[in-house]
């Protein structure tokens, strides 16, 4: 349930002009207030300043996903909208983020800028103890994005997380099909009862057509894997099938497992799909693989294995 919020207000009305000199919503642990100007005379035009205070944060955890726990939060920035028929154009700064998440400090802050249908990211950045998250770029018709993450103790992040995980990679060219770079590298990583050693994932090419390389070492076994594809729900559509969003298809080049059943080599490249797992509740992420790809074992079990799903 929503906390119950008292509304106070200071503003002038002028023809097509409203001028806010005092906005103020308050609870009993927190408090919004902003102020500026609001026109529409030749469409809309927006200018606001902002200031946020919450003392308990925790009270909107229902709202987070599992394993988040906000403590105190303090923000204060600037909306800007120009809207007009020719298109849109605005900004929205986020000058400070300050709080406490999962009982480590939180900070952030950075500024996205709309002129049209592009958009511009100046210095996102997101830091929980440890962790850091950056980001910048453009998405336009020459989109240049790049991105890097430093989270050496995930479990600031979540307690439903342990480990330490970094990655950095870029997405440029063309809007209709940018090219992708990512490398990732993880150690003793543990998502619930699942545990990963050593991680090490390399993307290269466009979105959907590039070349995955992934090799990871558990406790269940190690396992070094060759993909090629891409995210493309299009030609399911198109065959008259409804799209799948965030469908992979593309083919495994070459696998190795080895596990204390044997080590096994893939035999010949296979199709394969990836899709998240569908209708999954909230604490039980996932994805369904299907690889129907023919392999061999070696060493004490050398025997014929065709799997239908992993």
């Amino acid at each position: 349930m929503a906390p119950t919020a008292t509304l106070s207000w200071n503003a002038l009305l002028q023809g097509s002009a409203l001028t806010v000199d005092q906005f103020n919503a308050s609870t009993a642990t927190g408090s919004l207030s902003s102020t500026g100007q609001l026109g529409w005379a030749d469409g809309i035009d927006l200018n606001l300043n902002y200031s946020l205070r919450e003392q308990d944060a925790s009270q909107y955890q229902a709202l987070l996903p599992e394993g988040l726990l906000p403590g105190a939060l303090a923000s204060t920035g600037s909306l800007t909208l120009r809207q007009t028929p020719e298109g849109s154009n605005g900004t929205f700064a986020v000058d400070s983020l300050e709080g406490m998440l999962n009982g480590y400090p939180l900070t952030g802050g950075g500024v996205v800028a709309l002129n049209g249908g592009d958009f511009e990211f100046s210095a996102l950045r997101l830091n929980v103890g440890d962790n850091q998250l950056r980001a910048s770029g453009r998405w336009s018709d020459d989109v240049a994005l790049e991105f890097q993450l430093q989270a050496g103790t995930l479990q600031n992040l979540s307690p439903l997380f342990a480990g330490s995980l970094q990655a950095s990679g870029t997405i440029a060219g063309p809007r209709s099909g940018p090219s992708l770079t990512l490398t990732a590298t993880g150690t003793d990583i543990v998502a619930g009862a699942q545990r990963i050693d050593t991680l090490q994932v390399d993307v290269d090419g466009q979105l959907a057509a590039h070349r995955l390389t992934l090799a990871m070492r558990s406790p269940l076994g190690d396992a070094a894997l060759q993909l090629s594809g891409g995210f493309d729900a299009g030609e399911a559509a198109t065959a008259g099938t409804p799209a799948t969003p965030f469908l992979w298809q593309g083919r495994l080049l070459s696998g190795t497992l080895r596990t204390e059943l044997g080590d096994w080599n893939c035999r010949r490249p296979r199709s394969c799909n990836f899709l998240p797992r569908k209708s999954a509740p909230r604490s039980s992420a996932g994805a369904r693989v299907r690889a129907p790809f023919a392999c061999r074992a070696t060493g004490t079990t050398a025997a014929r294995w065709r799997p239908a799903r992993l």
